[in-house]
């Protein structure tokens, strides 16, 4: 039986019994609070038992919300301890956290610290260098080659390579076909220089300037040059001097040996007073598509090369008034759309070729001022397209039957200085297109 239960109900009534009991434990504290509600309990059934009727209701009332902030107290507690577990698992990590964190960033300080003394000590070098009363000058040699190259390449090829003089080195750097391509690749590609021009018309003709250049540049600036327009430069004309027509006297060289890249050339006019020097290339009689080769008027020295023959497209051969020198090659007689052969003024020698015979398209054949001789090959008088006709100033000498006047459509003939033996005089009634003629 429950000690309380001993007491008389008076005495559990009287508000001092109550609250001499109430003052057993502390309402202010949470705990204590919890221990006056478990008396509160304890003491509950006398008190019912012993209250009238009337106030029997609102005791149970009383009591019932005692419960219920008892349950509620208790549930606080369970969750104040949990949280409080909580705390204490979240400090944990973070203290773990934190010395994961200061073990892995030691290096980075220690690496900084480095770097921050490593750059101290650069600072003092630098300040115990500085004298103003002293000039430091970079040496070029000590850049490398490839910085060297980048630089260059940014001067335009027309004033680039009067930059060899100043070392070896930088000779040597200028004159790779790495350097050329990276140079030309800056000014002279053809999108470059299109100048608002229609794209199909964009390097069919090297530039004024470019040809120029292309004379005189080092060979790997040619390759390169030529390697860049090879599918598009169907022309290579001399410039003129304004409006007067006079070509340029300025330019001096020889044939590029990379001319032979420009695989869709169809005209070379090279013609005038372009002082082009050396000999004709062999890599030129390539160029299967030329239509017109024009060198006349240079200084152009050697033979001309066999393989000419190679040239099967070939309508027009122009080479006058040059230094060329050596036979006069037999493979021309298999460029049989040949029409227009200029070789005067030359200083070939030997004979005539017989296989000019073959040239049935043949329209002019000037062979004259040269140092030919031998007999004129009779084959000659079947070219009857023939309209000029010139074989003075040579030792050359022949048996002039009535063959010639086959040449019908000539009008103009120059034999003088020939050594001609006419079967049947001469009329120039037989020729009836003959505009002018000296025999």
């Amino acid at each position: 039986m429950n000690p309380a239960k001993k007491h008389c109900p008076e005495q559990l009534l009287h508000p001092a019994s109550i609250a001499s009991s109430a003052e057993q434990v502390s309402i202010s504290n949470v705990s204590n609070g919890i221990q006056l509600m478990q008396l509160a309990s304890e003491h509950s059934e006398e008190v019912c038992q012993v209250a009238p009727q009337h106030q029997r209701g609102t005791l149970d009332a009383i009591y019932k919300l005692l419960l219920s902030v008892h349950t509620r107290l208790e549930q606080l507690t369970e969750t104040q301890t949990s949280l409080s577990a909580q705390i204490q698992q979240d400090y944990i990590k973070r203290e773990e956290l934190r010395e994961e964190l200061r073990i892995s960033l030691e290096p980075l300080q220690t690496s900084i610290h480095q770097f921050y003394h490593i750059q101290r000590q650069t600072s003092l070098q630098v300040l115990q260098l500085q004298n103003p009363t002293r000039k430091f000058y970079t040496r070029m040699s000590h850049i490398p080659l490839e910085i060297v190259t980048k630089m260059f390449a940014w001067i335009h090829p027309a004033n680039v390579l009067k930059y060899k003089r100043l070392s070896k080195s930088i000779c040597e750097c200028l004159s790779t076909t790495h350097f050329a391509r990276l140079c030309l690749s800056q000014f002279c590609a053809p999108e470059l220089i299109s100048n608002g021009k229609p794209q199909d018309s964009v390097g069919r003709v090297i530039e004024k300037e470019y040809l120029r250049l292309w004379i005189v540049w080092p060979s790997s600036f040619q390759e390169v040059f030529a390697e860049m327009r090879r599918k598009l430069c169907l022309e290579i004309k001399w410039p003129e001097d304004g409006g007067t027509g006079v070509p340029l006297s300025s330019i001096a060289g020889g044939i590029p040996k990379a001319v032979g890249r420009l695989s869709a050339l169809q005209q070379i006019v090279m013609d005038g007073y372009g002082r082009l020097e050396g000999s004709i290339p062999v890599e030129l009689c390539s160029l299967s598509n030329l239509l017109v080769l024009n060198l006349s008027g240079n200084s152009l020295s050697g033979t001309i090369p066999p393989e000419i023959g190679l040239l099967t497209n070939l309508r027009e051969l122009d080479l006058y008034r040059n230094n060329l020198t050596g036979a006069i090659p037999n493979e021309i007689g298999t460029l049989k759309e040949l029409q227009i052969l200029y070789l005067h003024n030359n200083n070939f020698l030997g004979g005539i070729p017989d296989d000019v015979s073959n040239l049935s398209n043949l329209r002019i054949l000037n062979l004259g001022k040269n140092s030919l001789h031998g007999a004129v090959p009779r084959g000659l008088w079947s070219l009857q397209r023939l309209e000029f006709l010139d074989l003075g100033s040579n030792n050359l000498q022949g048996d002039f039957s009535s063959e010639i006047r086959n040449l019908r459509n000539l009008q103009f003939l120059f034999l003088s200085g020939v050594d001609v033996q006419w079967t049947t005089p001469f009329r120039r009634s037989d020729f009836p297109n003959l505009r002018q003629y000296s025999i």
